[in-house]
């Protein structure tokens, strides 16, 4: 069986608005004078700024959903974009969500207010 077949039997909660665009970067490749240069634009996945955790969460988000979860847990660092993403992927699928941030880098000092999230979890 081959992996597109596996995967196909994988419960999964569809999270993201796939395939995400592909664009040259003509300019950079002009400045660099080497070979053509692309970029694969998975922030536009759709969910909290997207990113490549996307595709992962989708996998243990139907997971979760299967198993009649009602709490996603994850744990990462405060700049965390992968609890950023669970956080969106819960309040997606009405799934609580806790959060351990830990301080595996300093924290900057703040001069400003934090910035707003377009999402939320319980």
């Amino acid at each position: 069986m081959n992996l597109e077949d596996r995967l196909a039997n994988l419960p999964r909660m569809r999270l993201a608005i796939l395939p995400t665009p592909v664009h040259i970067l003509d300019r950079l490749t002009a400045d660099l004078t080497g070979p053509q240069l692309w970029i694969k634009r998975d922030d536009l996945t759709g969910l909290a700024g997207g990113g490549n955790k996307t595709r992962k969460l989708e996998f243990l988000v139907g997971d979760a959903v299967r198993r009649q979860a009602d709490t996603l847990l994850t744990v990462g660092a405060i700049q965390s974009n992968h609890t950023r993403q669970t956080a969106a992927a819960a309040a997606r699928a009405g799934l609580r969500c806790v959060l351990l941030h830990n301080a595996w880098t300093t924290e900057p000092a703040r001069t400003t207010a934090p910035p707003a999230t377009s999402c939320s979890a319980t």
